[in-house]
């Protein structure tokens, strides 16, 4: 081989090695593009995961304090809750204790009521009583009238008879000769004295008989 073939073919190497150079640039600049846009959209999302990180601390910063608001708020509301309850409870223990006293006063109530009923239906039959004795009364007193009248009409008829009796009387003085004149007495002692007079006229006269 001479040198000029030989120079042709280290010329021919040269280029060959020359073109495979320049094609893994190339591809070498192809990845590096490849690779800096991947940076771009790593460094992009980086960029957002920063904003979202930021957005999620201040989120997070708001949710603390609206959870500690909350907190200050149900612990001011179980506070207010619990006061209410211990108001509730005295609330009821005070009508319970007027529940008790409610139902003391209803037995009491009861027990006077029934009280008054007994004395009611025991003056109830002291009443039925005084009206059957009123009853009887009334009879009785009309019976005592009836009775009275009748006493009255005899006492009245045995007047007469003693007037009878007495002008009888006087009517026998008079035939034994004996003053009827005996003053003004009660008629019980005229009478008594009339009878006097006429007895002892009587037994003079029986005696008179005798001794003739």
């Amino acid at each position: 081989m001479t040198e000029r073939e030989s120079l042709a073919s280290e010329l021919d190497t040269t280029r060959q090695r020359l073109e495979d150079l320049e094609k893994g640039y190339a591809e070498i600049e192809e990845k590096l593009s490849v690779l800096e846009k991947e940076r771009e959209s790593a460094l992009h999302k980086v960029e957002e995961l920063h904003v979202c990180l930021g957005s999620e601390k201040q989120k997070h910063v708001s949710f603390v304090q609206l959870s500690e608001t909350q907190m200050a708020g149900m612990e001011s509301q179980i506070s207010q809750l619990q006061a209410e309850g211990m108001c509730r409870k005295k609330e009821y223990e005070e009508e319970q204790d007027k529940a008790v006293n409610a139902q003391i006063e209803i037995f009491v109530l009861q027990k006077c009521v029934e009280d008054v009923e007994g004395k009611n239906l025991s003056l109830m039959f002291e009443r039925q009583n005084l009206l059957e004795a009123s009853k009887m009364s009334k009879k009785l007193i009309s019976d005592l009238e009836h009775g009275n009248l009748e006493q009255q009409t005899k006492i009245k008829s045995f007047i007469l008879k003693m007037e009878v009796l007495r002008m009888g009387l006087y009517q026998v003085l008079k035939a034994v000769d004996v003053d009827a004149n005996l003053g003004y007495g009660e008629k019980v002692e005229q009478d008594e004295m009339l009878l006097n007079h006429i007895l002892v006229k009587l037994q003079d006269t029986q005696n008179s008989l005798c001794y003739s």
